[in-house]
């Protein structure tokens, strides 16, 4: 984990201009409840809530809460806010009534930028947070300043099952090797199949991880039929 946030910590300085990474003290936070539609967030500002440079983390999933991503709040500094949040029905964000549709999930993101009060934030999508950042900055490209994808998640139907085929291969090798329970109990069973050393110590971030299988079912069968690579062409390099 420590070597992520090296690399990311670098990618925030770029964003920050170059002030402020990886202090000893820890940054002061602020918690919100954002009101969005039919939810309410749970979300967390690390840092300067009044920097110009927000980098608002989105985690993985769907199903994930944020937890994962605290460590992220070492990136915080003067100049730079670090923004996490549950997404929609994950963690301490209220369960929706109106479901799990890409439009809500956008939505939702929307409300987070208005709520802490930033013209256009730095986007950092985490596996399914990749797919939502790119989705979102689509949908309001003069909102978004720049996007870090770690390990998106993919953007086709075509590619989407081609990697559900490849993890389902891996994790049975890995079954079959003994490194995986053949019988699933938690997400930490299924987390050495993500790493390309099945052994490596899983941080401490992980092995607590929050994870609801109802919401990912939800949130893919609602974007079954829609193609989430479209519109991408048009936002600038």
């Amino acid at each position: 984990m420590r070597r992520e946030i090296a690399a990311l910590c670098a990618l925030a300085l770029t964003i920050a201009g170059g002030v402020g990474c990886g202090q000893e003290s820890k940054p002061a936070v602020q918690e919100l409840e954002v009101p969005a539609g039919d939810v309410t967030l749970y979300a967390r500002i690390a840092g300067n809530a009044n920097s110009r440079a927000m980098l608002v983390a989105l985690h993985g999933g769907p199903g994930n809460s944020s937890d994962y991503m605290v460590s992220l709040e070492q990136l915080a500094g003067p100049q730079l806010a670090v923004v996490t949040y549950d997404q929609r029905g994950t963690g301490r964000s209220s369960e929706p009534s109106e479901g799990y549709a890409m439009a809500n999930y956008i939505a939702d993101l929307e409300a987070i930028r208005q709520a802490i009060g930033t013209e256009a934030i730095d986007l950092l999508g985490h596996s399914w947070g990749g797919v939502l950042a790119l989705r979102y900055a689509a949908a309001y490209p003069l909102r978004v300043r720049s996007i870090i994808l770690a390990g998106s998640g993919v953007l086709t139907p075509e590619a989407s099952q081609s990697a559900q085929e490849s993890r389902a291969r891996r994790i049975q090798n890995l079954q079959e090797h003994g490194i995986i329970p053949r019988t699933l109990q938690s997400i930490e069973d299924l987390l050495p199949a993500y790493f390309s050393n099945p052994h490596f110590e899983l941080p401490d971030e992980l092995k607590s991880m929050y994870y609801d299988p109802m919401v990912e079912q939800e949130t893919w069968e609602a974007m079954q039929d829609e193609n989430l690579g479209a519109g991408l062409e048009s936002l600038a390099q």
